[in-house]
């Protein structure tokens, strides 16, 4: 979990989990991404992001991180295109909030070194 401060508050986290099964161990997750509303739009994201993925391309063996991002989050889905994921699919109906069913993107994030 990597998070991002400001005067000592909690203002940003995102999560990263390497997958434990050997045969999936070249995969990674991000997870729980979060930021303070009156911090966005001001870099704490696509920081606590790079913090994530450089510590996901320190990992011997790893290939390819994923996360999944509601669909209709533009800001969110377009700091992820800028940080390098790409859409491989769409799950419907992932969530319901208020009583709507909202889709869910599926990226993936390759590292680029030969590995």
């Amino acid at each position: 979990m990597f998070g991002a401060f400001v005067d000592g508050a909690l203002v940003g986290m995102v999560g990263l989990k390497r997958d434990e099964h050997i045969k999936l161990a070249h995969k990674a997750f991000i997870w729980g991404v979060y930021v303070a509303p009156t911090m966005r739009g001001r870099g704490a994201g696509q920081k606590l992001m790079k913090a994530a993925l450089d510590h996901a391309a320190s990992w011997p063996g790893l290939r390819q991180v994923y996360l999944g991002v509601n669909a209709v989050n533009q800001p969110a889905i377009r700091l992820y295109e800028r940080m390098g994921f790409a859409t491989y699919g769409r799950e419907s109906a992932c969530m319901i909030v208020n009583g709507e069913a909202i889709d869910e993107l599926l990226m993936v994030w390759i590292l680029d070194d030969g590995r």
